[in-house]
């Protein structure tokens, strides 16, 4: 990133950094806009806030929009990116072409670290699976849109567990499930292992060598910890199967 632009974005009337470097820290007195200005380079970036604003909160009070800009430069070519808020709504631009937000998937990722994401260590699976999920998706949009297919068809299932649907609509769903599932677990585990090279470098760097290895293991492999999973789509397609045919009955119970 080579330079920011905000205006009218949150307490920013106007802002524009030149010159950012592979490393640039933000330092100020509390409430002067620090965490504005790394909520404006989140949703630029990964099209997302860290604090899931309503949008037009986005907006500073008493203008009608806001917007956020950057240069994205790698010696070869320059880009920009611009995300617009306007009636209510996001809209983004690549080179002044308005853009869908799947199309700024790969362009610059990013990750936020919180406070809050100590869950990652201390909660329970869900919120390592939505920060692999949400990297994933910066990375790839097949990643993101086999997320959002499957999580759309899990609150279906869902709502007809509630109806108290028959078993030939449930098998027909776990079949879409079992199938957006396994696609998703692959995505996931290549994702883990692009990420164990850096994870071992960074690791030895602030423990004095010490080494560390990871694994992505689905709640449906029964390996043992550690013992590095092999498994394909078709293999994942059939164990996601034979586990939801096997918690039907939990399923109705929890209706």
């Amino acid at each position: 990133m080579q330079s920011l632009t905000l205006r009218d974005f949150r307490s920013y009337q106007a802002l524009r950094l030149e010159g950012l470097g592979m490393l640039t820290v933000f330092s100020g007195r509390n409430a002067a806009g620090k965490t504005n200005l790394l909520e404006a380079l989140a949703l630029l970036t990964s099209r997302s806030s860290f604090r899931s604003p309503r949008v037009p909160e986005l907006v500073r009070e008493g203008a009608e929009r806001a917007s956020v800009s950057a240069e994205l430069g790698d010696g070869q070519r320059l880009v920009q990116v611009e995300m617009v808020v306007d009636e209510g709504r996001r809209r983004f631009r690549v080179n002044g072409k308005p853009k869908q937000p799947s199309a700024l998937a790969g362009l610059l990722p990013s990750v936020a670290f919180t406070p809050d994401d100590l869950a990652l260590a201390k909660g329970g699976m869900a919120s390592r699976r939505g920060a692999l999920d949400s990297l994933g998706g910066q990375l790839s949009a097949n990643h993101d849109q086999v997320r959002r297919d499957f999580e759309k068809a899990l609150a279906f299932k869902n709502r007809l567990l509630k109806e108290d649907a028959s078993d030939g609509y449930l098998d027909s769903i776990d079949e879409t499930l079992a199938l957006c599932g396994a696609m998703l677990s692959c995505y996931r585990a290549a994702l883990f292992r692009r990420l164990q090279d850096a994870l071992r470098l960074w690791y030895g760097r602030i423990s004095d060598g010490e080494d560390v290895r990871g694994e992505y293991l689905p709640s449906w492999l029964d390996d043992e910890l550690f013992d590095p999973p092999e498994f394909g789509r078709d293999e994942a397609r059939e164990r996601l199967r034979a586990c939801m045919a096997q918690r039907r009955p939990e399923e109705r119970a929890r209706r």
